[in-house]
């Protein structure tokens, strides 16, 4: 196993950063994820094309933290402009549908960073356990996501995302079932960012442990990713968290989401005439460590505020 490298507590921005509105697609999109969501879309935020000539600069000396924000918590080894556009966290998927991903892993596979952490076990086997996952969240952001039409994935149309539910209803399209069972044209969705421990069991070689897990804290090691719930796996994962957090969760000055490690399962529910893995998500009883909880609140400070 590699050595792990000990990261300072906070001070990490994130792709899911709350940024300048950017409008996209014909939809106005402010706050959080903007130019994450313009990525996602594959088109370009109005304003934001480059210009012919670059206009010339005058050379300043380095500011420090004021012009890069990762110089000084990483002692000066991050230098330049890079900024949000430059930051791209880890994300956590389960392998699902006829995508890029189901052509090299099977249904129902956990991956972190594209890398494999386990394959879906084989439950009807004498003894075969289901592996657990252990996080805790650090937040969420629920939002609007298209569903898209068979005619208009064949097309190779993006789903469209949002911020409210009235931004969804504002282009056109439900948000419920109807009576004749009608899928609705917008589902939520959320964008969850989780602090991760490095699972026991993983589906590969001992020599070669998955190497995200280089955050040390309260003698774990972890690692941030975000996990994009949608459809069924948004009511296993994101509304699951939100009740806790607004019931078991609560304290004296409010919802404490970091309070407690979740653990998490890949499991198979049946949607209509099809199966899907999803994350089955439960809050367990083990209180979040004091190294972990600090980090998670300089995590959220350092993300910069709603213009």
């Amino acid at each position: 196993m590699s050595a792990k490298a000990t990261v300072s507590k906070g001070n990490l921005a994130t792709n899911t950063n709350d940024l300048k509105s950017a409008r996209v697609s014909g939809i106005q999109t402010t706050g959080a994820g903007a130019a994450a969501l313009a990525e996602q879309l594959g088109v370009t935020p109005a304003g934001a094309e480059e210009p012919e000539t670059q206009p010339e600069r005058a050379v300043t000396p380095y500011q420090g933290s004021a012009a890069n924000p990762y110089a000084d918590v990483s002692g000066g080894a991050i230098q330049g402009e890079f900024g949000a556009e430059d930051d791209k966290r880890p994300q956590l998927k389960i392998v699902n549908g006829s995508g890029e991903l189901s052509q090299k892993y099977n249904q129902g596979a956990l991956l972190l960073n594209s890398e494999l952490l386990w394959l879906p076990p084989n439950l009807l086997a004498t003894g075969t356990k289901n592996p657990t996952l252990i996080f805790v969240p650090i937040m969420l952001k629920k939002q609007w996501r298209q569903n898209l039409t068979p005619d208009e994935v064949a097309e190779g149309m993006m789903p469209r995302i949002v911020n409210s539910e009235w931004e969804a209803k504002h282009i056109g399209g439900t948000t419920n079932w109807n009576e004749e069972n009608t899928k609705p044209r917008w589902s939520p969705s959320a964008p969850c960012i989780f602090l991760i421990q490095e699972p026991e069991h993983q589906d590969r070689p001992p020599e070669d442990r998955h190497s995200s897990f280089a955050l040390q804290l309260d003698d774990k090691n972890w690692t941030v990713a975000i996990y994009y719930a949608g459809g069924m796996a948004y009511n296993e994962s994101a509304r699951v968290i939100f009740n806790a957090s607004k019931s078991t969760l609560v304290t004296k000055t409010g919802m404490d989401v970091a309070k407690r490690w979740w653990s998490m399962q890949v499991v198979k529910k049946k949607v209509g005439n099809f199966g899907v893995y999803v994350p089955a998500c439960k809050l367990t009883n083990t209180s979040t460590g004091p190294e972990a909880l600090e980090y998670i609140k300089g995590f959220l400070a350092s993300m910069p505020k709603p213009a």
